[in-house]
């Protein structure tokens, strides 16, 4: 496992950031077919959560979860990996900053996604 690690930490310092995007979406794709033990946990989970929701409706979603946890993955070590230059060269969009700004004037706490 800490091999792979490597190995993935390897491909994102050198490869650019919409090819890892790509492989993100790929490794997501291929851990849904492989995590089956997790893929029924997540359908179980849809299930309670979505009920109304058809059985391919749910497996649809599930593999957009596994999808973007992917994407997610190699968005982690980009920003490890990553040195501060290329990261601010990405175009960033921000939406919900009116939430954002109402958390800092009532002293919340906010988790920005």
């Amino acid at each position: 496992m800490y091999i792979a690690l490597l190995i993935c930490r390897f491909l994102v310092f050198i490869l650019p950031i919409f090819l890892l995007h790509k492989i993100g979406r790929f490794v997501g794709f291929i851990a849904y077919y492989i995590a089956i033990k997790r893929r029924k946990i997540v359908l179980i989970n849809l299930g309670l959560c979505f009920p109304e929701l058809s059985v391919k409706k749910r497996k649809y979603l599930a593999r957009k979860c596994f999808i973007n946890l992917g994407v997610g993955f190699f968005e982690t070590l980009i920003c490890w990996v990553k040195p501060v230059k290329v990261l601010n060269r990405q175009n960033i969009q921000v939406t919900g900053s009116e939430y954002l700004d109402m958390a800092k004037k009532y002293n919340k706490g906010c988790i920005i996604m």
